[in-house]
């Protein structure tokens, strides 16, 4: 693996809604749609193959609970304060996690495999292949986006951010000119 890998994820995307049915929206919290956007099922996420982020549809949720979210610098060593979002998870010092990076996305997940630990300050070290794959500099916001019934941390970076909020915008002027 080069300096320039970034670790990705299983099937495509028009594999992974062959196998595994997603739940319709009108039942799902925003952690179930969020999530089953990031992550392929269970039984493929062994698999090394890229999965390209799908581009959610954008949509009005009221705020459901499932997540829990704070914002973070990251430093020169690719650690983030999050003691807000490793409570919302259960997370503790030594609990071994498992990190990935996909564009602009990082995931991190409680798997006792995992090649890294929940450090005792109660922060997340990203590694430099994931900083670097997705473009996260020292001194760079973060968005810490805990989903506890998913066991899963999501990490945005700015550009990720801006994406988004481009996006929201953009259909809310749409949607207002339609009308």
């Amino acid at each position: 693996m080069t300096d320039t890998d970034v670790p990705t994820l299983g099937p495509s995307a028009t594999e992974l809604l062959q196998q595994e049915r997603l739940v319709a929206i009108g039942s799902a919290t925003l952690a179930d749609q969020v999530v089953a956007a990031l992550l392929p099922p269970r039984a493929v996420r062994a698999s090394r193959s890229c999965v390209p982020l799908p581009v959610a549809r954008l949509v009005v949720w009221a705020r459901d609970g499932s997540f829990v979210s704070a914002m973070g610098r990251v430093d020169a060593s690719g650690t983030v304060a999050a003691t807000l979002v490793l409570d919302a998870l259960g997370w503790r010092p030594g609990d071994r996690i498992d990190i990935r990076a996909m564009r602009e996305v990082v995931t991190v997940r409680r798997d006792r495999r995992g090649l890294y630990a929940v450090p005792k300050r109660r922060v997340i070290v990203i590694p430099a292949l994931a900083r670097h794959g997705c473009g996260i500099r020292a001194g760079a916001r973060l968005l810490l986006v805990a989903a506890p019934e998913h066991e899963l941390l999501i990490v945005y970076t700015e550009s990720a951010l801006d994406r988004m909020l481009t996006l929201y915008h953009a259909a809310i002027t749409s949607d207002e000119s339609a009308a």
